[in-house]
């Protein structure tokens, strides 16, 4: 791996396949780049804790002075979701994509290079403040390593990750809370041609709470959805069994709590009026948030685009990031746009220059921070 060339580590990390629960390898990678640069990483037991093959990465780099405290951290996940094979990186005409079909895995590769490619220049030039890197696993799958990150380890006072598919000098100023729901319908098999009055189907059940519950956008910067349908054990069957899968994202928490409310009662209303029973589960995946003008990471941030001679500019996102889980903790953390565009997808691409430009962010961000503060 180049240490200088973000191109090098972003193909070198977009070639090995990483999905949730199984970052072992380009973890190995990104921590033998840290040994190369002499940055002392540790491991925590997060991977063990979710079922994964690998935990959380985090190191520290002392600010010129030898100082930890008051530091500004950098994040990035190492998973992405699943590839349909190897990823096979290329640069054609100035833009990075996946030469085999699948995702070229710029969510969230992109910021591990920008990441790694400003450690490697502080190793060469201490930086203006302390700095801290995060590197975690699963969350691709709400969250799940920064939920298993003891942030009591980080003396951050500021927090950043680069995870939102917009052109760079974006800021997520605004995410919402994000529940998911689970409703298993149990009825009463039997004969669908011999006796099928005896049966008590759960795929009907599922299809009626499925129509009367909340789709779509179901009211202001809010949005519910039945991902996920699975029942039945042959078509000759009153169906017995049935599951659906959903979530709610709202940004005013009362609109989520009612959103929730109303796709739990039109289960149970449902399951009644079939004659079955249901099993709800509900879990919050993750809190959002509102930046105020005066939110340490947002002044940051801005500070330092407008050093890079980038306009800012403020949106909300109905997507979550580790963001999320560092905001719910107390600690003052932005997401910013990444320059990549159609994540998820088999055509997602970033262009070089965005790469580079992305480096350069990481980079501003410790001397934004000192100026914020002395501010």
């Amino acid at each position: 791996m180049d240490r200088m060339s973000a191109g090098g580590i972003f193909s070198e990390l977009c070639g090995i396949a990483s999905n949730s629960f199984e970052e072992a390898e380009v973890a190995r990678v990104v921590r033998g780049q840290l040994d190369a640069l002499s940055i002392n990483w540790d491991e925590d037991d997060a991977g063990s804790a979710i079922g994964g093959n690998c935990g959380n990465t985090f190191a520290r780099i002392p600010d010129r002075d030898g100082n930890h405290k008051g530091a500004v951290m950098l994040c990035a996940h190492l998973d992405t979701v699943p590839p349909v094979g190897n990823p096979q990186p290329q640069l054609v005409d100035g833009v990075w994509s996946n030469g085999a079909d699948g995702i070229l895995g710029a969510d969230n590769k992109a910021a591990v290079t920008a990441i790694l490619a400003a450690v490697s220049r502080w190793s060469d030039e201490p930086p203006l403040v302390p700095i801290e890197i995060l590197f975690t696993v699963a969350e691709e799958c709400s969250l799940l390593g920064a939920k298993h990150f003891d942030l009591g380890k980080s003396q951050a006072k500021v927090a950043f990750v680069f995870d939102h598919p917009t052109p760079i000098g974006t800021l997520v100023s605004s995410s919402p809370s994000h529940y998911s729901i689970v409703a298993d319908f149990i009825g009463t098999a039997a004969h669908a041609g011999v006796a099928p009055l005896d049966g008590r189907s759960a795929i009907r059940a599922a299809a009626l709470a499925i129509s009367s519950s909340p789709h779509a956008a179901a009211a202001e910067n809010a949005t519910a959805n039945i991902g996920r349908i699975k029942g039945g054990s042959g078509v000759n069957v009153v169906a017995e069994h049935c599951r659906i899968e959903g979530e709610v994202r709202a940004l005013d928490p009362s609109i989520a709590t009612e959103l929730v409310s109303q796709m739990t009662e039109a289960c149970n209303q449902a399951a009644n009026d079939v004659g079955c029973s249901v099993d709800i589960t509900i879990e919050r995946s993750f809190e959002g948030y509102v930046h105020s003008d005066e939110h340490l990471g947002l002044q940051v941030g801005k500070a330092a685009l407008e050093l890079l001679g980038i306009s800012p500019v403020e949106i909300f996102s109905a997507g979550g990031a580790d963001v999320n889980v560092f905001e719910a903790a107390g600690v003052p953390s932005l997401n910013l746009g990444d320059g990549s565009l159609d994540t998820h997808t088999s055509q997602e691409r970033i262009a070089d220059s965005d790469l580079n430009r992305l480096v350069e962010l990481a980079i501003s961000l410790p001397e934004a921070a000192r100026s914020v503060s002395r501010g």
